[in-house]
């Protein structure tokens, strides 16, 4: 028990200092999706986190901005069976990955600039913003929530051919939230709760083998986007 507790106190002070020596960064945003329908307005959000460190040591290759993203893709149901998805990537074919890596930076840009695009600054964002259409996350929907193949990606500017007369997309905004206090924030104790639930509402997410793939197929149809693990477009 002794050679444990020495161990894990080990672990631990070896951990305290390498955030000391390269601190992670923790910051949370909101992201919501907006549409107005023929039933009135609907809504769906997502709060994500992203975990972010500079680091200089180290072959050249591991060094820079690294970024891990936690979270899901933010569900929107419009109503009559119908639904809207904003995925964890961007660009016409969902092609863009690191999206949520760079989103908050380039959502608050003139707010960040001033100081660098410091992670510091990041993690002390606060505030609201509409996301301009160019960052807009890749939107999708599944015409049965039962079956990965029936997905399809639609632009925010062809809701109505996709969905019907009386559908529009409002808009995407992103809003910073607490991310709380390190370590007590990974365990879920402080700051905003990072949403999860996803695969109750895609129904198709339990189904044997890897259904994520045949939705990701469905999806980009013959584009190639390069190599992608599917599931990540969903959840992190």
């Amino acid at each position: 028990m002794r050679f444990l507790s020495k161990l894990a106190l080990g672990i631990l002070a070896i951990t305290l200092l390498w955030y000391i020596v390269e601190p992670v960064y923790t910051y949370r945003f909101r992201l919501t999706i907006e549409a107005d329908t023929p039933s009135g307005p609907r809504s769906g959000s997502s709060v994500i986190e992203v975990r972010s460190y500079d680091t200089n040591v180290g072959f050249i290759e591991m060094r820079g901005r690294h970024a891990r993203v936690i979270g899901e893709a933010a569900f929107a149901d419009l109503g009559q069976g119908k639904n809207v998805i904003a995925l964890l990537a961007g660009g016409e074919h969902a092609q863009g990955v690191d999206l949520f890596r760079e989103l908050v930076r380039l959502v608050f840009e003139d707010e960040l600039k001033p100081h660098g695009y410091s992670l510091a600054a990041m993690a002390n964002l606060r505030g609201k913003k509409r996301i301009a259409p160019h960052l807009i996350p890749t939107l999708a929907t599944f015409s049965n929530l039962k079956d990965p193949k029936t997905a399809r990606i639609v632009a925010p500017d062809a809701f109505d051919g996709a969905f019907g007369a009386g559908y529009t997309f409002r808009q995407a905004t992103l809003e910073m939230v607490p991310a709380g206090w390190w370590p007590l924030n990974t365990i879920g104790i402080t700051g905003t709760p990072i949403t999860r639930g996803i695969e109750k509402k895609l129904l198709w997410w339990d189904q044997p083998g890897r259904p994520a793939v045949a939705a990701w197929k469905a999806l980009v149809a013959d584009n190639v986007v390069g190599s992608i693990g599917p599931e990540t477009l969903f959840k992190e």
